[in-house]
């Protein structure tokens, strides 16, 4: 079986959509799928997360905001009908959409990653998205032979906006070392982990942890990632309003360099305006960190297996839960990283997941009997 995966990019900044994309083909191909990754290299000195031997990145985009490009067009109709079946990952950039429409041309089936682009609060407002949508997008979500959605939340959103191809309900996997968590605990630190963006709600976060006052003294707040320069400096001075010494921007990190970050933490937390899975989440969880994420995240899960806070996205819910987590025992918070961790190993360790997507690809190319994750309504 040979697939063809499509990305934008694999740049190190942009958060979950890469990683989760990466680790998603490298297991693919270790259970012997025969894929070829196909992205643009990253812009401005970014630094790609992978670089192995079965990605084809091409020169960047002379478009920047939709990744207008020949390059891809070039390489498209050399290859294309080499390949059993496309999987695009994500909506409205040239990358995806012109791989989906060499698949159609072609009749070479086709899987769409929404990545959450179809969230009510993703469309409301953007007119350049919604005339997307009506002109293209939703044609072609809807000649795929199925669409991937991440959880049950974003099946709902994807159907909502139109989709009514099969969905497959497929959660993104961790690819982290499980078997290998080296436990710091010199230090007290709260976690942040992804792209510091607007969506993110990093701003409240801040402005929470700014709320306790002198109880957050003995702790640190830690914010891995990077993102725009502007909205980083206007963290930065978020963080240092009330003169806090303890909020520290590390930046990107990736692979061990990220995990030895995170061997510290306490506790991590995710509360996004919206989140159609949250890697961080996942990625915590396996280093049996609990979490604190906000419930318009899909992480209610973090409640029914007692890994975590599944919380209102405001500010004194923040601070609260936060002011919970100073004052939770050290021997409750590694019995709720034990939870956490058993969470991910039944439900999100690289191999079951990837195991499920062989299954959809099975389920398409070859007429087997559908899972009973994809569903038809």
């Amino acid at each position: 079986m040979k697939v063809l995966h499509s990305i934008n990019t694999l740049g190190e900044n942009q958060g979950g959509p890469s990683a989760s994309t990466y680790n998603l083909t490298k297991s693919l191909r270790e259970l012997g799928v025969d894929v070829t990754l196909l992205c643009y290299t990253p812009k401005h000195n970014e630094k790609p997360i992978a670089e192995d031997s079965f990605i084809v990145s091409l020169d960047s985009p002379f478009e920047s905001r939709f990744g207008v490009s020949y390059s891809p067009n070039q390489y498209l109709k050399k290859n294309i009908t080499n390949f059993d079946i496309v999987h695009a990952q994500g909506l409205w950039q040239y990358m995806p959409n012109i791989s989906t429409k060499y698949a159609l041309n072609n009749s070479v089936p086709y899987i769409i990653s929404t990545r959450g682009m179809l969230y009510e609060n993703v469309l409301k407002g953007s007119i350049v998205k919604n005339l997307a949508l009506s002109i293209y997008q939703k044609s072609l979500l809807n000649k795929a032979s199925v669409v991937h959605a991440t959880c049950k939340q974003e099946y709902i959103f994807n159907r909502k906006a139109g989709v009514r191809s099969p969905i497959a309900i497929i959660p993104n996997s961790v690819e982290f070392d499980i078997n290998d968590v080296v436990e710091n605990t010199k230090k007290n630190q709260i976690g942040f982990i992804g792209r510091l963006h607007p969506i993110k709600n990093i701003d409240l976060l801040i402005k929470a942890w700014n709320s306790l006052g002198v109880k957050t003294e003995s702790w640190e707040l830690v914010l891995i990632g990077g993102g725009d320069e502007d909205y980083v400096n206007y963290l930065k001075s978020l963080a240092h309003e009330n003169s806090n010494k303890n909020i520290i921007f590390k930046g990107f990190a990736h692979g061990a360099d990220k995990q030895s970050i995170m061997n510290s933490f306490k506790a991590t937390v995710l509360v996004s305006k919206s989140e159609n899975f949250g890697m961080s989440v996942v990625e915590s969880l396996a280093l049996k960190i609990p979490v604190i994420a906000s419930n318009t995240t899909p992480w209610d899960d973090l409640e029914i297996y007692n890994c975590g806070w599944w919380i209102d996205n405001s500010i004194s819910s923040i601070a609260n839960t936060l002011d919970k987590v100073f004052s939770t025992s050290i021997q409750e918070l590694k019995q709720m990283g034990e939870n956490g961790r058993s969470l991910i190993e039944k439900k999100y360790s690289t191999q079951a997941v990837t195991k499920q997507m062989v299954q959809v690809y099975n389920w398409i190319l070859n007429n087997e009997v559908k899972p009973d994750f994809v569903y038809l309504d």
